[in-house]
């Protein structure tokens, strides 16, 4: 759940960086509990959003600021070190992306070639490898799936993360 509130960055700028790190449900509790709303309710979410925009809990919401700058202090956690971490480097996953597929499609033409080409054509007898060149086809055409499947299932799940609450 994401509560990306422009009341919460300027009143409670250390509980809006928390918000979005690993102590997001520590700090979405506490937010539930100082605005006196049950999570459990089904549009918990919407009321939360509500009661951050109301100009009435701007006090609720700097003294919950100034405890859970205390509690960090007490518990020795530097409060800027609590945004999310930094996002990782894609360009592994992309260079091994681009070399496979590199490679399948230069397989692909190379079977092409040999299959039209007169002189070059792979006669179905004792010493082809046709067959065995179709079964590598077949399993690196299930590759290509696999890395479709993760650049565009990463891209769902990033957008549905940024989805407000």
């Amino acid at each position: 759940m994401s509560v990306d509130s422009p009341v919460l960055t300027h009143v409670a700028p250390t509980l809006s960086r928390a918000m979005h790190g690993p102590l997001s449900d520590m700090v979405k509790r506490s937010l539930y509990s100082s605005l006196a709303i049950d999570p459990d309710e089904a549009n918990a979410k919407t009321k939360l959003r509500e009661e951050l925009s109301n100009p009435d809990n701007l006090l609720v919401l700097r003294e919950l600021e100034g405890s859970f700058k205390a509690e960090m202090q007490q518990l020795g956690i530097d409060p800027s070190a609590l945004s999310a971490p930094a996002k990782t480097s894609v360009k592994p996953q992309l260079l091994i992306s681009a070399i496979f597929l590199t490679a399948y499609f230069i397989l692909l033409a190379t079977i092409i070639a040999i299959e039209v080409s007169d002189t070059l054509n792979m006669a179905v007898g004792e010493n082809s490898l046709m067959g065995q060149i179709q079964i590598l086809f077949g399993v690196l055409t299930a590759g290509v799936g696999q890395i479709l499947s993760y650049w565009f299932s990463n891209n769902a799940k990033k957008s549905d993360d940024n989805t407000p609450a």
